[in-house]
C-alpha cells in the first residue's frame, strides 16, 4: 500500500481507443495508466502498484469479471470501479461480490459520474493509507513504550536493591551507635537513674550516659547531635571518643 495519494494512480482498462482518450481527459489529474484488455492489465499490476483501476467488462482475451477474479487472488489492494455496458442486474452484482467500489452503465451521459466516483475511491485509499501509517506509528509507540517500560522496571529494581543496602546499612551503624550506650547507668546514695531511648529515625545522633566521679558526686550528660542520620550518628560518636579521653 503506496503511504503518499498526493498523485494516485489509477489504470484504465478498456479495448476502445476512443473510451480511453476520454478517460484521459476526465481523469488527468491523476497519474494515468492505460490497458486495452484484462490480459494487459495483469501485466501493469502484477509490476506497479495501482489505487484504482477503471475497468470495462466485455473485452477480448480476458474480460473484465475474470480480471477482477484474478486481482481479488493476487493484487487486493486497487478499488475497482466498473463502467460496462453489461449494464444487467446480475452483473452488477457479481462485479460487487468481486469487491467492486462502484458500477457505471454505459453509455455515460456525463463525465461527472465517473470523475465523482473516481474522486471518492482516491479518498477511500487515502483513509485507508493514513489509517495503515497510523497503525504502523502506534505499533511503534508500543514498542518504545515496551522498551522504556522494561527500562524503568530495571531502574526500580537497581533502585529497590540500593535502597535494601542502605537500610541494612542503617541498621549495622544502629547497633553499633547503640553500643555506644550503657547497658546500665550507676546510682549513687539511693538515686536511682531511669532511661528510655527512641531514636526519630532508623539511627539518630543522641548519647547520654553517668559516670560516679568520686563517692559523693555522679555526673550526668546528655548529648544530641543536630539533625538525623548517619551524619548525626558519626558526631554522636566523636562526641563519646572524646568524652573518653577527657574522663
Amino acid at each position: 500500500m503506496r503511504a503518499n495519494l498526493e498523485r494516485a494512480r489509477v489504470l484504465v482498462v478498456d479495448d476502445e481507443e476512443a473510451v480511453r482518450r476520454t478517460y484521459r481527459r476526465a481523469l488527468g489529474a491523476y497519474d494515468l495508466l492505460e490497458a486495452v484488455d484484462g490480459a494487459a492489465a495483469i501485466d501493469i499490476l502484477s509490476r506497479t502498484e495501482v489505487d484504482v483501476v477503471v475497468c470495462d467488462l466485455g473485452m477480448p482475451r480476458l474480460g473484465g469479471l475474470e480480471l477482477m477474479g484474478w486481482a481479488k487472488e493476487h493484487c487486493p489492494h486497487p478499488l475497482w470501479i466498473v463502467v460496462s455496458g453489461l449494464g444487467s442486474f446480475d452483473t452488477a452484482v457479481h462485479a460487487l461480490k468481486l469487491g467492486a467500489f462502484d458500477f457505471i452503465a454505459k453509455p455515460m451521459h456525463s463525465l461527472v459520474h465517473l470523475e465523482t466516483v473516481v474522486a471518492n475511491a482516491v479518498q477511500r485509499q487515502a483513509l485507508v493509507a493514513e489509517r495503515a501509517a497510523l497503525v504502523d506509528r502506534l505499533e511503534a509507540n508500543n514498542v518504545r513504550l515496551a522498551e522504556s517500560v522494561k527500562e524503568l522496571e530495571s531502574a526500580y529494581r537497581a533502585v529497590r536493591d540500593e535502597q535494601a543496602r542502605v537500610e541494612e546499612d542503617l541498621r549495622r551503624a544502629e547497633r553499633i551507635v547503640s553500643a555506644l550506650l550503657p547497658r546500665a547507668l550507676p546510682s549513687a546514695h539511693g538515686v536511682q537513674i531511669n532511661v528510655a531511648y527512641r531514636p526519630s529515625q532508623v539511627i539518630g545522633g543522641d548519647l547520654y550516659g553517668a559516670t560516679m566521679l568520686d563517692d559523693r558526686h555522679l555526673a550526668l550528660y546528655v548529648a544530641d547531635a543536630a539533625g538525623h542520620g548517619v551524619a548525626a550518628a558519626l558526631l554522636a560518636v566523636l562526641f563519646k571518643q572524646r568524652l573518653t579521653l577527657t574522663d
